[in-house]
């Protein structure tokens, strides 16, 4: 019997709405590499007409908003984010984590540590914690909703990563602090999304999305304060000021106190 392609012909494939996206095309997404994907989107938000960057958010945000938006009830406790790997660590924490389950992030992203149970416990710093895989995750969803313009959205993960570092200590020069100041730039990042979400032309924040951002963002700053009373009460530094300047700037703007006046009162 002669052997077949594993793979369906584009042609047994459903076909594309008419007017929206021809075939050919649907079969060059469909196969295409993520990078080469990447890199022909990036170049038609650059060479495109003026409407076209907005077209895009526009689709990605109608996107993340059916499939992608946050559960809370399926965030995991902030208290299992981060671990001690060394022994003797009066953090209890599981011994090692598996390597196998890291993904790759964008170049600029937060570098997440990582150990299989092999791994010598000497090479590992007995004074910084280290990254669970889940926070990978969790950061990825977040510049995901912020990127496309979802700040408000992505707020509730990065005060689950802000609140994960309660009880942790680290070095002032060690990996860890580095990271947190990548989380910490990313926090400025959501906040500028908010700003531009609730200052844009046109833009109506309903009641419910309103009291929805005003809530998400006091618990980040809650968080945030928290956070900076107990590194300063051990003597640590405090990653996340750029973060919490951010904050404190938008609920100072014009924009944010006419959104809804009498959620500030």
């Amino acid at each position: 019997m002669q052997d077949t392609l594993p793979i369906s012909s584009p042609m047994h494939q459903p076909l594309a709405p008419v007017g929206h996206v021809s075939l050919m095309i649907d079969t060059f997404i469909a196969n295409t590499n993520v990078e080469d994907l990447r890199a022909v989107v990036r170049a038609l938000l650059v060479t495109g007409p003026p409407n076209t960057t907005s077209a895009f958010q526009k689709v990605a945000k109608q996107r993340l908003r059916k499939h992608r938006l946050v559960d809370r009830s399926a965030l995991p406790p902030a208290s299992s984010l981060f671990t001690y790997l060394h022994s003797g660590s009066p953090y209890s924490a599981p011994s090692s984590i598996s390597s196998s389950s890291s993904t790759s992030l964008p170049s600029t992203s937060l570098e997440v540590s990582s150990t299989d149970a092999s791994s010598d416990a000497s090479d590992i710093s007995t004074s910084d914690p280290c990254f669970t895989p889940q926070v990978k995750e969790i950061i990825s969803r977040a510049r995901v909703l912020f990127g496309a313009g979802l700040g408000i959205q992505s707020l509730p993960l990065l005060t689950l990563l802000i609140r994960g570092t309660q009880g942790l200590r680290w070095s002032e020069d060690g990996p860890f602090v580095d990271s947190m100041a990548i989380l910490d730039s990313d926090i400025a990042q959501a906040i500028q999304s908010v700003y531009e979400e609730i200052a844009a032309p046109g833009s109506n924040v309903e009641q419910v999305a309103a009291e929805d951002a005003v809530h998400a963002v006091q618990e980040l700053r809650l968080a945030l304060e928290a956070s900076e009373n107990e590194v300063e009460q051990w003597g640590g530094e405090f990653p996340f000021q750029r973060g919490l300047a951010n904050v404190e700037w938008l609920e100072r703007s014009d924009v944010w106190l006419h959104m809804a006046p009498h959620l500030h009162a």
